[in-house]
């Protein structure tokens, strides 16, 4: 009896039997390294975006993942967590954003989800809040003036409902829409809290950064309208790279696959 269910279409890898894998709209096996490279979030949420794509869809994202991050290891991995926080990476939790670079990382603490990305591939986002209300002395006010502006929708959303009630907060943070209709999610709560400082500390966060993302989406949206360069300009550019040796061939074919997905 083989040990393995087959090989992943990406990378190519053997999946062994106990691994877990997901397959395509198409029926192709991916690996979990290759589904962790491109996607975020939760294990039930991958699976069923690779299940609503086909492989070359797939392809397409993960060809939008920086060179050589598919074999990194996890010394590699701290390299590059260290390279962001070199660049004064603002921090939200796990959440990096290089504002030098215009990139960002979500990570988990064991770099088995390790998600790179750049700020042109973010598309929109929506705010992740849930709380419930107990009849105890004891909880959070949440209590703060003004609010917090949305990009995308525009409207302005209430961040607090003042401090009329007793009320816990159990989760808070914001779901990403990248191109390709990916998503990932940034948690600031994950927990059920009463911590009234933990609370105000993380809503900080929230304000900043939704407000990063409103200028980041629209200076997406203005870089796309204006066509600051055009996608045969960008080509021949990286030619230009390939010629002088900078780029290997397999290097140059995808990044050029990138610019011609990434301009559609």
């Amino acid at each position: 009896m083989s040990i393995f269910s087959g090989e992943c279409a990406v990378c190519g890898n053997k999946i062994h039997a106990y691994e877990t894998r997901n397959n395509t709209k198409d029926h192709h096996k991916i690996c979990l390294n290759c589904t962790n490279l491109v996607l975020s979030g939760k294990d039930s949420s991958k699976m069923m975006w690779i299940g609503n794509h086909t492989l070359e869809e797939f392809k397409a994202a993960f060809d939008r993942v920086p060179t050589n991050s598919q074999t990194m290891t996890n010394e590699e991995k701290e390299e590059i967590i260290q390279a962001f926080k070199d660049h004064n990476a603002r921090v939200y939790n796990s959440f990096l954003v290089d504002e030098i670079n215009k990139r960002c990382l979500l990570y988990s603490l064991n770099h088995e989800s390790f998600f790179l990305f750049n700020f042109d591939e973010i598309v929109g986002y929506r705010p992740l809040e849930k709380e419930h209300e107990e009849k105890k002395k004891h909880g959070i006010a949440r209590a703060a003036t003004g609010g917090v502006l949305f990009g995308g929708a525009g409207a302005l959303v209430g961040a607090v409902t003042g401090g009329k009630h007793f009320n816990y907060l159990d989760k808070l943070g914001i779901s990403l829409s990248l191109t390709h209709g990916r998503s990932a999610e940034i948690l600031l709560i994950r927990k059920s809290t009463t911590d009234q400082g933990k609370v105000e500390t993380a809503y900080g966060k929230f304000g900043n950064l939704c407000s990063m993302l409103d200028s980041i989406i629209a200076e997406n949206s203005k870089n796309k309208q204006s066509g600051r360069e055009d996608t045969t300009d960008q080509i021949r550019k990286l030619k230009s790279l390939f010629d002088d040796g900078i780029l290997t061939q397999d290097e140059f074919n995808a990044k050029k696959k990138q610019i011609l997905v990434s301009n559609q």
